[in-house]
C-alpha cells in the first residue's frame, strides 16, 4: 500500500483502480518520498 498527499487527478476521471490494474507512479526529483517494504 502506497499513501500519498496528493491525488492523481487524471485517474479518478477514469474511476478508480481495481485489482488487476496497472498503476504507475511518479514524483518530482527534489520531493521526499520514502518507500519501505
Amino acid at each position: 500500500m502506497i499513501s500519498a498527499q496528493l491525488q492523481n487527478a487524471h485517474r479518478y476521471r477514469k474511476g478508480l483502480p481495481t485489482w488487476g490494474d496497472e498503476v504507475r507512479l511518479c514524483w518530482e526529483a527534489d520531493s521526499c518520498v520514502v518507500l519501505t517494504v
